[in-house]
């Protein structure tokens, strides 16, 4: 049997790409939804716009409630 080598580049590489669906609503007649990945990042998606991508939770939130206080 072959050892199993881990790549630490291709790791992080896919910790970045995986994203996993959080939260989603309709604002208007379009979706808004939040993303996280392994990396703690998020994602706040409207329609195809992407409103914010980042660490830091306080922007993730002003995002999200930013059309939805509307």
């Amino acid at each position: 049997m072959e050892p199993i080598v881990i790549d630490p580049q291709e790791l992080q590489d896919w910790m970045r790409n995986s994203w996993q669906l959080y939260a989603s609503d309709i604002v208007g007649d379009k979706l808004l939804r939040l993303w996280v990945n392994h990396l703690i990042e998020y994602r706040v998606v409207y329609y195809e716009k992407v409103l914010y991508q980042g660490s830091r939770m306080s922007h993730v939130i002003e995002a999200w409630n930013s059309l939805r206080s509307h």
